[in-house]
């Protein structure tokens, strides 16, 4: 008898566990999610959504996800268990319920996730359809995400001995992580520069983005040090971005901000800079003489002295 009484102790102190593990991770999560599928390379990805999970009262949850592209993901007795570090492992299966171009069709589909110190640190459906496909959902915002695209832009470039207009374009950013994007701007005379940023925003929903990285500058046929700023408006229509190349010709600060119907032309920073802008300098910024045969900058402009 008392055996038995054991066994039934032991019972509810386990009962007791799992829905203590349940309860401690039932709420609301704001999430961004990735979704990829066996024939792309690089994810869809969602920002500010939103993961429920509801203690059953009996030891396991309810997690629901739903997206207007990819239905409805839901699984209704999923597990929890507590690991030895503190955090808690969901594990079950869900149904996926995605409409396609004509009929909702349901995917048997299952998950895996994570929580740690209340945070919703990866939590994974995966379901056998479109080769097998995987949303990924964390909890956290996707800042990167939300600023990519093509930004018409002006660029003016400012150098030991002056500063000249860059050719009008666009900036492209296009998406590497959550908190990640690579920004890219191309000039015709100097090539391309593209650094991986890292970005940020705060209260305001305002963007800041930095980053270094090595640049290969194709007028000099070489790669230099460089350091990216920048700050983005969170209705993104004003912004500026820094590209600083210390090490080239005694400072270059290429500096990209939103294009307009004006142009200033070339600028001289100072009396003396402009008493020498029809001085001639070499790639590597020294003044040349005009018997110095090759690439060199007079008046702002790149040409090949012969």
């Amino acid at each position: 008898m008392k055996k038995f009484f054991t066994f039934i102790a032991l019972a509810m102190i386990a009962l007791g566990v799992y829905a203590d593990n349940a309860s401690e991770v039932a709420g609301e999560y704001t999430v961004y999610t990735e979704v990829i599928f066996t024939y792309i390379s690089t994810p869809y990805t969602y920002t500010k959504e939103t993961v429920t999970i509801t203690d059953n009262g009996d030891g396991t949850v309810t997690v629901e996800y739903s997206n207007d592209t990819w239905g409805d993901w839901v699984g209704s007795a999923v597990e929890v268990s507590s690991n030895d570090d503190g955090s808690y492992s969901l594990s079950g299966s869900a149904v996926a319920t995605v409409s396609g171009h004509t009929s909702t069709a349901e995917y048997d589909a299952t998950i895996e996730g994570t929580i740690t110190d209340g945070t919703l640190t990866k939590l994974v459906f995966s379901a056998d359809f479109m080769g097998t496909t995987y949303v990924t959902l964390v909890e956290g915002d996707a800042p990167a995400f939300e600023i990519i695209g093509e930004y018409d832009s002006d660029a003016s470039m400012t150098m030991a001995y002056g500063s000249m207009d860059l050719s009008s374009d666009t900036v492209e950013i296009s998406y590497v992580s959550a908190t990640q994007a690579e920004i890219e701007y191309t000039d015709e005379t100097w090539g391309t520069f593209n650094v991986v940023v890292t970005v940020e925003y705060d209260t305001e929903g305002n963007y800041s983005i930095s980053g270094e990285d090595s640049l290969y500058v194709s007028s000099y046929s070489n790669s230099y040090y460089v350091v990216l700023s920048g700050t983005i408006d969170a209705d993104l229509s004003d912004w500026s971005i820094v590209f600083t190349l210390p090490d080239v010709m005694g400072g270059t600060v290429v500096t990209v901000v939103p294009s307009s119907s004006s142009s200033t032309g070339i600028a001289t920073i100072d009396a003396e800079a402009d008493e020498e802008s029809t001085a001639t300098y070499n790639l590597s910024g020294a003044k040349v003489s005009d018997s110095y045969k090759g690439v060199v900058i007079r008046n702002g402009k790149k040409i090949i002295q012969k």
